[in-house]
């Protein structure tokens, strides 16, 4: 699950449902994990009205340190919306959390990749490789970052997740594309495939406050959980939700389907 620091341009349906936990990441982050058995968190930092400066880096420094040692999932770091900011907030995200193997997010093809690449070397973490719906780009991106030093088992690559109704078969035609391509061998897209279907937020109509559809919180838990479900029947294996009601239908449908495994507390 998806928790931002700090919250920027939440729906409304989202804001309303993490009211509590907003202006605190860490109670937000321990939330998803014992509330919604989140099994990973992913942290979105949000430059917010800090512009880039080092307060933004302390920041970011501090709450990854805190969640490190307060949880115990895999952790996703994401950096801002901003690519000359991004390198810099991920590479002090890897060096507070040296040798704890957390996913740094993004390398791209539009930023400075090396800086990011590098940073998950010399303190042994993970990178996102991440693509606009583009096959050829991201096994480019790839070959880039596996000749920069990275193993195949430092990669996990995102294609991009476009909303239900705003490109959403695109997604899931290039997943498929990219799994047939590693069963005839293909070694530079060989890692596992993550999915953000917290995007289907962005889409207008998981959003309308219209009476023609079912309920506003309803309406848009559906549309994220429907793009869920479709990217892990095309073969994605990390999903990044962000709504507790769709994250709630999501496992639901995992464990009717056989597919989940049981979590501590039903284990007993």
């Amino acid at each position: 699950m998806q928790v931002q620091a700090p919250a920027q341009n939440m729906p409304p349906a989202v804001s309303k449902s993490l009211a509590d936990f907003l202006d605190d990441p860490v109670e937000w982050a321990r939330f998803c994990v014992k509330k919604c058995d989140a099994e990973a968190v992913e942290v979105k930092f949000n430059l917010g009205d800090s512009g880039t400066g080092q307060e933004v880096l302390k920041g970011a420094s501090e709450l990854s340190r805190r969640l490190v040692n307060e949880l115990d999932v895999p952790l996703i770091f994401s950096g801002p919306d901003n690519r000359e900011a991004e390198p810099s907030v991920l590479e002090t995200v890897a060096v507070a959390v040296k040798g704890e193997r957390v996913l740094l997010a993004s390398a791209r093809l539009d930023n400075d990749y090396t800086r990011i690449a590098r940073a998950a070397i010399g303190n042994q973490h993970v990178v996102l490789a991440s693509t606009d719906c583009d096959p050829p780009s991201q096994k480019m991106l790839n070959d880039r970052l596996l000749d920069l030093g990275l193993s195949r088992d430092q990669l996990i690559i995102d294609p991009t997740t476009a909303a239900l109704g705003y490109g959403l078969e695109y997604s899931l035609s290039l997943t498929e594309q990219i799994r047939l391509n590693v069963l005839k061998g293909d070694g530079s897209l060989q890692m596992p495939i993550a999915s953000f279907p917290v995007n289907s937020w962005s889409a207008r109509e998981a959003n309308l406050a219209d009476s023609e559809y079912d309920s506003h919180a309803s309406r848009g838990t559906m549309w994220e959980l429907a793009s869920a479900v479709a990217m892990f029947l095309a073969g994605a294996e990390l999903l990044v939700m962000i709504h507790p009601e769709s994250v709630k239908r999501f496992n639901m449908l995992m464990s009717e389907a056989g597919l989940s495994t049981p979590n501590v507390g039903e284990q007993g």
